[in-house]
């Protein structure tokens, strides 16, 4: 075994006994492992090492290749400070053996890296708690308050249905057709990127019901999300939300700036559900996992070939663990959140994308004789920021992840 000391750093210029083994490298053959390294360690770390009682634990803590360096630099000094004790070369040898397998295979190997997880397996992820946070809440008792001393949005008299949208392009026939919907009112979302002009002009244009607010504008709500969201983030429509729910919306329609309404804008989720003759979808047996996912593309509205983003890879063609019925007419069902399909461009992932084109078709319309709505009844399934509408009792769904990139958003 080959070592090449590299002992760098201004504590070890003052040692003669570094200098003097810098400029003599130390030579080693253990079980015909070969191994090319190089070791910094000052002198007082390598006599810490030296400790039996602390050598596993940090030695756990390298690589295999340091390891085994270490190991025997280790065995090198100790045994010229206590030529009589083998215990400490024994153990190194033991370890080296075993380091063996972890190192490159001549010819060209590769490493070995364990057992197969979760992450590489082709299986589904299965998350297990390894922390749990007993620190304050946001929303306990002593913040509940809070909202109602913050100065409200002066901005409908009573609009109780807010339409949100964030962009960075000129008003478009997504927001035209919103700003047409009775009833409804609209708050946009300016970025750094955005241009002021236009919006301004609309809302002067629209001022009871159209609400812009421009960059620097978000700088001054009372909302202490505005400091924790980034810019140039499609996250930017959290501040949206909350103006809306501030200014008192009972519904809010979700909506991306190029996803143009086909018909009209209901009133809310729950009515857009009991206005198209639902359809529920439910476990076959009370024995089935506690959240099932559902294909609801190909379970209910006659797109087989294709699945949501976000969908469990392994769920797309299950068909067998649910069943799809015609709601009864005298069951009541509450309904807080309904997501709109999206024609031509549906939300569908990168693996959809990639595939190929004969049997991934896009762009794609849905069959508009499976249009039905289809409630999820203890089944769960993926869905989007690009058209959906919450009811009051769903809004602490609408909260988009900040911390990671917009596209992900």
């Amino acid at each position: 075994l080959l070592i090449h000391q590299n002992t760098v750093g201004n504590r070890l210029a003052s040692s003669r006994r570094a200098a003097r083994l810098r400029r003599q490298p130390l030579q080693y053959d253990i079980s015909s492992l070969m191994v090319r390294s190089t070791v910094r360690v000052t002198p007082r770390r390598a006599l810490a090492l030296s400790n039996q009682s602390f050598l596993p634990a940090y030695l756990h803590t390298c690589s295999s290749p340091m390891r085994v360096a270490l190991l025997v630099l280790l065995l090198a000094r100790c045994s010229a400070a206590n030529p009589t004790d083998k215990t400490i070369g024994t153990q190194i040898v033991e370890y080296a053996q075993q380091a063996k397998a972890a190192l490159p295979v001549a010819g060209g190997g590769s490493l070995r890296t364990g057992k197969p997880s979760s992450a590489t397996s082709g299986k589904r992820f299965v998350a297990f708690r390894v922390h749990t946070y007993d620190g304050p809440r946001l929303w306990n008792d002593d913040l509940k308050d809070r909202t109602p001393h913050l100065p409200l949005p002066q901005l409908w008299s009573n609009c109780t249905r807010c339409a949100v949208v964030t962009t960075i392009n000129p008003p478009g026939e997504a927001m035209e057709r919103v700003l047409r919907a009775p009833g409804w009112c609209l708050v946009i979302v300016g970025d750094r990127k955005t241009d002021d002009t236009p919006y301004n002009a609309l809302s002067a244009s629209w001022p009871q019901s159209v609400r812009y607010l421009s960059f620097e504008e978000q700088l001054r709500l009372p909302y202490d999300i505005v400091a924790a969201t980034p810019s140039n983030h499609f996250a930017r429509k959290n501040i949206g939300y909350l103006y809306a729910i501030h200014a008192g919306a009972d519904t809010v329609f979700d909506f991306d700036d190029d996803n143009e309404l086909v018909h009209a804008l209901p009133a809310s989720a729950a009515a857009a559900v009991h206005t198209a003759a639902p359809r529920v979808v439910r476990r076959k047996t009370s024995h089935e996992p506690s959240l099932a996912f559902v294909n609801v593309y190909a379970h209910a509205f006659g797109s087989r070939q294709m699945w949501p983003r976000g969908l469990p890879l392994d769920t797309i063609d299950d068909r067998e663990h649910v069943v799809l019925v015609d709601l009864p007419p005298d069951e009541v069902i509450n309904v807080a959140v309904a997501q709109s399909l999206a024609d031509h461009d549906p939300d569908v992932d990168a693996i959809y994308r990639l595939g190929p084109q004969a049997a991934l078709p896009l762009p794609w319309a849905f069959p508009k004789d499976a249009t039905r709505a289809t409630v999820l009844d203890d089944v769960a399934c993926p869905f989007n920021a690009q058209a959906a509408l919450f009811d009051h009792k769903a809004f602490w769904a609408l909260l988009l992840p900040m911390s990671v990139h917009g596209r992900v958003a």
